[in-house]
């Protein structure tokens, strides 16, 4: 799910996330995935493809909640994430990222983009 491009199958599956019950899909999706989050950066002090897995799976959930605004966005935000990332870093790695994207006419040139929690905002409370 997680590598899914914007294709029908991927659009279908937010559409169909965002009819979901907020209840439901706090307690169900949302909750586990912000758990495994924290938990895994606790444990590991890193970020593993796991992490980025599970955020690309919040970012879906995260569209989804944009159509029908069952959740508040203070449901996405991720205290450890927010309290324990050094968000200077990861900015400077985002900024220089999106620059790189830039300078070769918006397109990855076949590189790897670096992942950087500043492509996820939705994580970040407002005080980071």
């Amino acid at each position: 799910v997680a590598h899914l491009p914007m294709t029908p199958c991927k659009s279908f599956l937010i559409k169909w996330l965002a009819e979901y019950d907020a209840d439901i899909l706090a307690s169900r999706v949302l909750r586990p995935l912000q758990d495994y989050i924290t938990r895994r950066l606790d444990e590991t002090r890193q970020v593993d493809q796991g992490i980025v897995d599970a955020v690309r799976v919040m970012h879906i959930v995260e569209r989804a909640n944009q159509l029908s605004e069952a959740l508040p966005m203070e449901a996405f935000y991720n205290d450890f994430v927010s309290e324990k990332i050094n968000v200077k870093d990861d900015y400077l790695i985002w900024r220089d990222s999106e620059e790189s994207a830039e300078d070769e006419g918006g397109a990855s040139g076949g590189s790897r983009v670096p992942f950087t929690f500043c492509r996820f905002p939705f994580l970040l409370n407002t005080t980071t």
